[in-house]
């Protein structure tokens, strides 16, 4: 049966390979395919879908040497981010190298809908700093970084043959952390000792950094973790 061109219409697909129905119609030969172009506003989907910014749009990563040794990888999950990292940095005063707190200036500038803070090992995996000291520094970073802003932060962990001191001040860190990010009203946060617990080959001999598989994960990690609060926030 041949229809009529006023009773047939249109159906376009999509590039991703999603068909639209045109005009609540039901009916077109697939075989023939369409043959009425589509509206101009049914049209324009197909480059919205083309529009979608890249992974790591808006995101600005502060970290320390995990996240520098972590780069390439970290930069081939989210390849528009702005990744801050520098070994030894700790977060709001110089221990061994840099703070967080001194690179948030600029970092600002970025214009970032959410941050990602991966700093604490060298706060608190050294025990450098009493947890008063502690709460104070995350304290000082966040009001830095704005009370308003989006934070996720990665949570320090490591593991033997670090001595037992050195675990503790990374877990006391990162339950003082949390419960300061906690206080935000857009906030995230990654626990990586769960990944080490689940996965301990991600640790390298020094218990600390991380093997080549590590850093995929801990790269792997952060993407999932920025995915999961984009949807919530």
């Amino acid at each position: 049966m041949i229809r009529s061109r006023a009773t047939r219409r249109a159906r376009v697909a999509l590039s991703v390979g999603l068909a639209i129905t045109v005009g609540g119609c039901s009916t077109c030969e697939l075989t023939t395919g369409c043959v009425e172009a589509a509206p101009a506003s049914t049209l324009a989907l197909g480059p919205l879908l083309d529009q979608r910014p890249p992974a790591g749009a808006g995101v600005v990563i502060l970290g320390d040497s995990l996240t520098d040794q972590s780069r390439e990888a970290i930069a081939a999950e989210l390849p528009a981010a702005v990744i801050d990292a520098f070994g030894g940095r700790t977060v709001a005063r110089v221990v061994a190298a840099d703070t967080g707190l001194e690179r948030v200036a600029e970092l600002k500038q970025q214009r970032p809908e959410w941050w990602v803070v991966a700093l604490g090992t060298n706060d608190g995996a050294n025990a450098v700093l009493p947890i008063d000291d502690i709460r104070i520094d995350v304290t000082r970073l966040l009001d830095a970084i704005g009370r308003d802003e989006c934070v996720l932060w990665v949570l320090p962990s490591v593991s033997a043959p670090l001595s037992a001191a050195r675990q503790k001040g990374a877990d006391d860190f990162s339950l003082v952390a949390a419960e300061e990010v906690g206080k935000l009203s857009c906030h995230s946060l990654l626990f990586w000792s769960e990944t080490i617990l689940a996965m301990p080959e991600v640790l390298g001999p020094d218990g600390e950094h991380f093997t080549d598989a590590g850093e995929l994960r801990f790269a792997r990690a952060i993407s999932e973790a920025l995915v999961r609060a984009r949807g919530t926030a």
